[in-house]
């Protein structure tokens, strides 16, 4: 796992902890994806 990373998102996100941190960037992860998949229906 890429730590600087990990900490810019932290920081970006305001979130104090690396779990809550990753957490969030799947379920946006998957929400982007999930919205590509429906406009790629039209």
């Amino acid at each position: 796992m890429d730590d600087k990373l990990l900490v810019l998102a932290q920081n970006v996100a305001g979130i104090k902890t690396k779990k809550d941190t990753v957490n969030l960037a799947l379920k946006e992860f998957v929400q982007r994806r999930q919205q590509k998949d429906i406009i790629d229906l039209f």
